[in-house]
């Protein structure tokens, strides 16, 4: 059974995070296109994204929005390559929105709209972990 009392403060540091996004983030919204969307090369690679939805699966905040990250800034994200952006979004949006870490971000179909630039997710990650919660879900972004 589940300490109550670890419960609440779990769910307040989710709730926190949200808030604090919220307020001084950047709007993200997110694309997740089928695979009648995107056309496939000989290596079966994603080629091209052929359209974009009209509306996002989810639109939430990304804070901190890091553009050209160094080597430290990726590795604090729970991230392993060279990006041009990291989204640090609350974990919250997603559950609320019904969106799952493992099953519901398909990095290579799904595409990220923030401060009027596109982008494909590169890898996908959780940072700041309370508990067996991550209160983070982080993204390294390509543009595109």
């Amino acid at each position: 059974m589940t300490n109550p009392a670890a419960a609440i403060e779990r769910c307040a540091a989710l709730q926190d995070v949200q808030n604090i996004c919220a307020e001084y983030g950047s709007p993200l919204g997110i694309y997740v296109r089928g695979e009648a969307d995107v056309t496939r090369d000989a290596y079966n690679s994603v080629a091209a994204r052929t359209r974009t939805p009209a509306t996002p699966v989810l639109t939430t905040y990304a804070f901190p929005l890091v553009h050209d990250p160094n080597d430290r800034q990726v590795e604090k994200a729970g991230l392993r390559e060279k990006y041009d952006a990291i989204a640090w979004t609350p974990s919250k949006d997603w559950t609320d929105a019904g969106l799952t870490f493992t099953a519901s971000l398909d990095a290579e179909r799904t595409t990220v709209a923030v401060e009027g630039r596109q982008y494909r997710i590169k890898q996908k990650g959780q940072a700041s972990v309370f508990g067996d919660t991550a209160l983070y879900i982080t993204l390294g972004l390509e543009r595109i």
